[in-house]
């Protein structure tokens, strides 16, 4: 995963997570997260390097989802079954990518399916 699909990933996850995208004179674009006392700038979102504070709360909210039947992290993959099959990223290493860009990967392209359905 290159950086910029890293930081589109990003960008894509707080939208799912109900941050707001706000601008300054002085910043630019940046990003109210709802549950954190501070702001970030596109480029400090951390969904795919920190699991407790950032990436986990995102499973969380997946596994409530109607269309969701299971959640599995394994060293190798993340799956994501859904109603009518499964998500997933990373198969295989890619490109020895850390177990936390393969979960993210798989977040981002079950984020995308979720936002079709709507």
């Amino acid at each position: 995963m290159n950086d910029s699909e890293i930081l589109e990933g990003n960008i894509l996850i707080a939208e799912f997570m109900g941050a707001t995208k706000r601008n300054s004179k002085s910043e630019g674009e940046f990003y109210m997260i709802p549950d954190k006392l501070f702001t970030v700038l596109p480029r400090e979102l951390k969904y795919h390097k920190l699991w407790d504070d950032w990436l986990m709360p995102v499973i969380a909210k997946i596994a409530l989802d109607k269309n969701v039947k299971g959640i599995s992290i394994t060293p190798t993959k993340t799956r994501i079954w859904t109603l009518e099959s499964f998500i997933e990223y990373g198969f295989v290493f890619v490109n020895n990518e850390p177990m936390i860009v393969r979960c993210f990967g798989t977040v981002v392209k079950f984020i995308k399916w979720h936002n079709e359905l709507r």
